[in-house]
């Protein structure tokens, strides 16, 4: 289960990461403007994440290190 949430996690960090590349690259992300907004879920959508990826992986340290002391 622990993989399938990594690889949902992961494809979720692919289409962010794919909409960061179609934002042009010097518009700023506090603006109104739809490409600034466009860009600043883009990098929200890689922070998300990545925070998801690492609390999956916390979550899942202490079923490993018990199931390896049994």
């Amino acid at each position: 289960m622990t993989a399938v949430a990594l690889v949902m996690t992961c494809g979720g960090a692919l289409v962010a990461w794919v909409a960061l590349q179609q934002t042009t690259a010097d518009a700023s992300t506090d603006g109104g403007q739809p490409r600034q907004r466009a860009r600043f879920m883009a990098i929200l959508g890689l922070t998300s994440s990545a925070l998801f990826a690492l609390a999956i992986v916390a979550l899942a340290i202490p079923r490993w290190v018990l199931d390896a002391c049994q």
